[in-house]
């Protein structure tokens, strides 16, 4: 799942979907916001289902439940991306979940999955992570080498603007706060070092880093447990810092493009 660009927007008018949604609950609620955002759309009620609509009609969209029992998504996202015909293979797929603590999103964007929106979905999210989706297929080349993964941050905000905010508070803040980091260590205030790396790791799960997420829950947790290894968390620190580099050079740009494009 590759990094959106949150500057493109799309005309969901224009839109063909293919939904397989399998709680008649939800698939009544993201009905309802299809036909609001003026979408047309079909259902599929099984893995074989959609791929046979997809060989009888041309659609822009795929939309799966992840969660559902009656549809295998990591399955069917990978007949769908690995089809022979182009029009099919070439489709983006979104996935809707509950909970993104219990998916492993890993496995659906290996298997070709382009995004996903957390429940409760709202016409705001899904117009979010369609955006995303459009911006990286106008740039295929854009995220070259990007490290940010901000599909998570899309799916649970739902608002470029939000998003928006949040790279800015991160480039603001994360500087002071690895700083903070070391004067814990520096001071031996392993309470101090624990708690903040418990407050920091999340923002780095909605960005695509969970290697850091876990290193910095590995830090919390050593220190809860009064486990104290000072190079081993110099170590992960210093990883951390060098990673920050890249990540706030890559929001720089991404919110330098958009205030390029709100001023033409």
């Amino acid at each position: 799942m590759s990094k959106p660009n949150p500057v493109i927007k799309m005309d969901l008018t224009s839109l063909r979907i293919l939904l397989a949604e399998g709680d008649q609950i939800n698939l009544a609620v993201i009905k309802h916001l299809l036909k609001k955002a003026g979408c047309t759309f079909d259902l599929a009620g099984s893995g074989s289902e959609i791929l046979d609509k997809l060989n009888q009609a041309d659609y822009d969209l795929v939309i799966i439940d992840l969660e559902t029992q009656i549809i295998d998504a990591h399955q069917t996202t990978i007949k769908i991306k690995t089809n022979s015909n182009s029009k099919i293979s070439k489709l983006p797929v979104v996935g809707i979940t509950n909970n993104s603590d219990t998916v492993d999103f890993k496995k659906y964007s290996d298997a070709g999955m382009n995004t996903y929106v957390l429940r409760p979905v709202t016409l705001n999210k899904l117009t979010a992570a369609i955006d995303a989706i459009a911006a990286d297929e106008s740039e295929p080349d854009s995220n070259a080498g990007s490290i940010l993964n901000l599909n998570m941050l899309y799916a649970t905000c739902g608002s470029s603007e939000i998003v928006n905010n949040i790279l800015k508070l991160f480039i603001t803040q994360t500087p002071d706060n690895m700083n903070q980091l070391d004067e814990f260590i520096r001071n031996e205030n392993w309470d101090g070092l624990g708690n903040l790396s418990h407050n920091m790791k999340s923002t780095y799960s909605l960005i695509g880093l969970p290697d850091i997420k876990k290193n910095l829950d590995e830090i919390e947790k050593d220190c809860a447990n009064h486990i104290i290894d000072v190079p081993k968390f110099q170590k992960y620190l210093s990883a951390i810092k060098e990673v920050n580099v890249k990540i706030i050079t890559e929001m720089n740009k991404i919110l330098l493009v958009g205030n390029n494009t709100m001023t033409h």
